[in-house]
C-alpha cells in the first residue's frame, strides 16, 4: 500500500456550494474503482478555504498517473502527490 496526498480545489463558489458537503463521498466513489480510498476526513485551512486535502491509501498496483486521471466532477481540480513517509521516533 502507498499513501498519496490529494488536494481538491474548487474552481469557484458555485462548485464549493455544490460539492462541499458530499466531497468525501465523491472522492471515495471515484477512487475506490482504482483501488484507493481516503483514510482521513478532508480538511481545509483558513488561508485556502477553497482547497481541501486528504490522504489516499492505494494498492501497490495503481500508478500515480492513474490516480491523477480521476475526474471528480466539473468545477473540481485535483492534484495527487506521493506522500512522504513519516519516520518513527526510536
Amino acid at each position: 500500500m502507498a499513501d498519496y496526498k490529494l488536494s481538491v480545489r474548487y474552481e469557484n463558489k458555485k462548485a464549493y456550494d455544490t460539492y462541499s458537503k458530499v466531497l468525501l463521498h465523491i472522492v471515495n466513489l471515484r477512487f475506490i474503482s482504482k483501488g484507493a480510498q481516503a483514510v482521513e476526513p478532508l480538511s481545509a485551512d483558513d488561508e485556502q478555504p477553497l482547497v481541501e486535502t486528504t490522504t489516499l491509501r492505494a494498492i501497490s498496483a495503481i500508478t500515480l498517473g492513474e490516480l491523477r486521471e480521476v475526474d471528480l466532477g466539473p468545477g473540481l481540480l485535483t492534484e495527487v502527490h506521493v506522500q512522504e513517509k513519516r519516520s518513527e521516533a526510536a
